[in-house]
């Protein structure tokens, strides 16, 4: 096989994996309890778009070895697109974590009283 028939196979198995990182999590039901519940869900986009940045990687460097034509360019979007993704998420992290700080401990209004003395012992039922 040829590096342009390589490349268009790769791309198309690219697609694929995008496809597949929408679809399946739109149609797999939320699991657990609380907080994880729904947690399945962003695993699954995210494995599939682990699998995507993989072949776009291949995708690359069998691009490289294309003729200089608009497929070589093609080739090039997919990691550019999967690099752009890890940055989204990497921005979006630091934004919740350092533009929304928590808020501040504030210790007790009083401590509660500590009695100083022992209580009185209980008389026993006869």
């Amino acid at each position: 096989m040829t590096a342009r028939k390589w490349t268009l196979a790769l791309l198309a198995l690219w697609a694929l994996c995008i496809a597949a990182s929408v679809a399946v999590p739109w149609l797999t039901p939320a699991r657990g309890d609380g907080l994880t519940r729904g947690l399945n869900i962003v695993m699954t986009f995210l494995a599939w778009q682990a699998a995507a940045g993989l072949v776009a990687i291949a995708v690359w460097i069998t691009g490289r070895r294309v003729a200089a034509t608009w497929l070589r360019w093609l080739a090039r979007l997919p990691l550019l697109l999967a690099i752009l993704l890890v940055l989204g998420l990497a921005g979006l992290l630091l934004w919740v974590n350092l533009g929304h700080p928590g808020r501040p401990e504030t210790p007790p209004a009083s401590a509660p009283a500590v009695p100083t003395q022992p209580r009185p012992p209980v008389p026993a039922e006869e």
